[in-house]
């Protein structure tokens, strides 16, 4: 199975399901007509942007189904976080569009690393950015 079968497939399963074309279009700003000859099999080429942008709104199951078939297997944080820095993980947490809820994870955990560490974070604001000192107490 090529990489526009697996597309073609995927969105047919989420249509099947109750997502529509014109949604598809809406939620990924990809034309109406370009989602109609994709379905349809008659759309030549697609941009990876766009064909990323489409998979990501599928219906989670069929989204993985998709992406194992491409050979991208989804990692765990379990997984990854050996692998990153503590600078790494910081801009991969600015990159990301949270919801008040998930800010709040973030912070808890942070607090409590901070408690198991018995540091304090003292922070002084310096001009238009904020610097934090850690401190032992």
């Amino acid at each position: 199975m090529n990489y526009k079968e697996i597309l073609v497939e995927a969105m047919k399963k989420a249509i099947a399901q109750g997502l529509s074309a014109a949604e598809i279009s809406r939620q990924t700003g990809v034309a109406g007509s370009i989602i109609s000859r994709i379905i349809c099999g008659k759309q030549e080429d697609i941009r990876a942007g766009d064909y990323f942008k489409i998979i990501n709104i599928m219906p989670q199951a069929i989204k993985t189904e998709a992406m194992l078939k491409l050979g991208i297997e989804q990692k765990g944080a379990d997984e990854l976080i050996p692998y990153l820095n503590a600078q790494e993980i910081a801009q991969i947490i600015a990159e990301i569009n949270l919801t008040q809820e998930d800010a709040a994870h973030i912070l808890n955990a942070m607090a409590k690393i901070l408690d198991t560490l018995s540091q304090k974070i003292s922070c002084a604001s310096k001009g238009d950015r904020l610097t934090f000192y850690m401190c032992n107490f």
